[in-house]
């Protein structure tokens, strides 16, 4: 059986899902009520009966559409990220609030870009991270919950590239203002940012490919003697130099 894409959503019984209805010929395809353009709650036969999530551009009965052209679909927690167009105007991100129907709610644009190429998205517990080379923004699925981290108080021109959560932490490797010195930060919801560790005190440790082994968190920096292969538990005393780096490797990994 084969399956037409179709511009939908699927959540059923509280499971995220895409799918088709069931055609009389016994092929699956899509279909949309007439005269709507909507992001809309999809299920196959198994599961039960579609389920309208949002009318995001509604359109007159028999004009032509595309549909609001849902993409990028992210669940986080008990929410749902998307892009999804509003007629003629341009795309944006959207959330629904643990799947309610009609409660698809647009974040301010200004805030988040629905351009998945100029920021990077990272799932944090029920948080959804949007980090560029400007700014880091966070999102709980509501217009309270979307703000900008500390405007003024950080630089972030490497953050979209090493940001690496950790169970319920998200790690980044941020320049404090105004010296600019970049270190291993952590971001855990009801602290906010903080600084793990200063590892040279007298310049960067430039903080580098982080990746998080078996709820541990390794990365590569400088304190001075070179570049090593580091760890850390989030504090600054379990913030420990594991081994060198050998130059070719580490050349390797910095690509």
């Amino acid at each position: 059986m084969r399956c037409e894409r179709v511009a939908r959503l699927g959540l059923v019984l509280g499971g995220l899902v895409g799918g088709c209805v069931p055609s009389e010929s016994g092929v699956e395809e899509a279909q949309a009520p007439a005269g709507t353009r909507r992001a809309a709650l999809a299920s196959s036969a198994e599961v039960g009966e579609p389920v309208l999530l949002a009318d995001i551009a509604p359109v007159p009965p028999g004009a032509p559409t595309s549909g609001s052209d849902p993409k990028d679909l992210m669940a986080v927690g008990h929410n749902l990220f998307f892009t999804a167009s509003e007629g003629e105007a341009s795309s944006r991100v959207w959330a629904s609030k643990e799947g309610r129907p009609g409660g698809a709610f647009g974040l301010d644009p200004a805030l988040v870009s629905p351009d998945t190429s100029s920021s990077t998205r990272i799932a944090v517990g029920n948080t959804l991270f949007f980090l560029n080379s400007a700014a880091i923004v966070r999102s709980d699925g509501t217009a309270e919950g979307t703000v900008r981290l500390d405007p003024a108080a950080y630089f972030y021109s490497r953050a979209a590239r090493n940001a690496q959560p950790v169970g319920n932490t998200l790690f980044l490797s941020l320049s404090s203002l105004p010296r600019y010195d970049m270190e291993l930060w952590r971001y855990d919801e009801g602290v906010g940012l903080r600084q793990v560790a200063n590892l040279h005190p007298t310049s960067s440790s430039t903080p580098d490919n982080l990746e998080a082994v078996a709820g541990t968190l390794f990365f590569t920096a400088t304190d001075g003697r070179g570049r090593g292969l580091w760890t850390s538990d989030g504090t600054a005393a379990g913030t420990r130099w594991v081994t060198a780096m050998p130059t070719r490797i580490d050349q390797t990994l910095a690509v």
